[in-house]
């Protein structure tokens, strides 16, 4: 069984640990420290998996599906904030969490290559870039960003 993630038209298509490592680079690019939080695989494994240190008083449940009754002082919370399996960024967000991204990408370039490698700090860009793009032409056709997993199985 694989898992990959999708966001939105364009925005983002991978695996969801590939977009943890992109989310945590555009995260402590956006100032925000990493800190290890303890999840339960499938397998039933405890693990430790970086995030960013999001303060628990900036966010409430519904913001994780898209629901924002008041808009962060952050945008990149948008992106940063979601439900993998059922998340949404509104079409009026999109704007602002791409001007955001372009203004971090290159300290989320840093962090990649200081914390990991060259080639992950070139997926960073590379990822950053193609993010702001379709989050433009999101923008444009006033659309919204859905994110939804699909699992596949192998044979």
């Amino acid at each position: 069984m694989t898992e990959f993630l999708r966001v939105g038209k364009g925005v983002y298509y991978g695996t969801p640990s590939d977009f943890n490592l992109l989310r945590l680079s555009i995260g402590v690019g956006a100032g925000y420290k990493p800190v290890r939080l303890p999840v339960i695989t499938e397998d039933g494994d405890e693990v430790a998996v970086r995030v960013p240190d999001i303060p628990d008083d900036m966010l409430v449940l519904e913001n994780i599906y898209g629901d924002w009754e008041t808009p962060p002082d952050d945008p990149i919370l948008y992106l940063l904030a979601h439900s993998d399996e059922a998340g949404i960024i509104k079409a009026e967000h999109v704007t602002p969490l791409a001007d955001r991204l372009e203004a971090i990408k290159d300290a989320a370039v840093t962090f990649a290559t200081n914390e990991y490698s060259a080639t992950t700090a070139h997926r960073t860009a590379y990822d950053i870039d193609g993010m702001v793009e379709a989050l433009r032409e999101h923008a444009a056709n006033w659309t919204d960003v859905r994110f939804t997993l699909e699992i596949t199985y192998d044979v």
